[in-house]
């Protein structure tokens, strides 16, 4: 927690891989967002080797969405975005754009 942005994050922080061949689903994402409630967590990350169902209005990507009235934030990472860390920076700065951007009602 040495970074300023992530110092503000919990200090526990659920992640979840799946690390299938197809898209993580609705059910799924609902499943990981109940273990965060459950456990009284805010912030979450799944790692979805294809990413997961839908986008920002639909499906898996929308329950995201939803869990923010809660303040429960999700990031996922995928296959490709997991192949782009070079560097514990690099993975920093995919982490803090991914958590804004959930915040402007979009998800990459």
């Amino acid at each position: 927690q040495i970074d300023p942005f992530i110092k503000s994050w919990e200090n526990i922080i659920l992640v979840e891989c799946k690390n299938w061949s197809k898209k993580v689903g609705t059910s799924e994402v609902e499943w990981f967002i109940y273990k965060l409630r459950r456990r009284g967590l805010m912030n979450g990350i799944l790692i979805a080797a294809e990413g997961i169902t839908g986008d920002a209005q639909h499906a898996a990507g929308a329950l995201i969405m939803e869990a923010l009235r809660e303040k429960i934030r999700v990031i996922v990472i995928d296959k490709s975005d997991l192949e782009s860390i070079t560097s514990i920076e690099n993975l920093r700065n995919m982490i803090k754009i991914k958590y804004c951007t959930i915040f402007i009602g979009k998800l990459i």
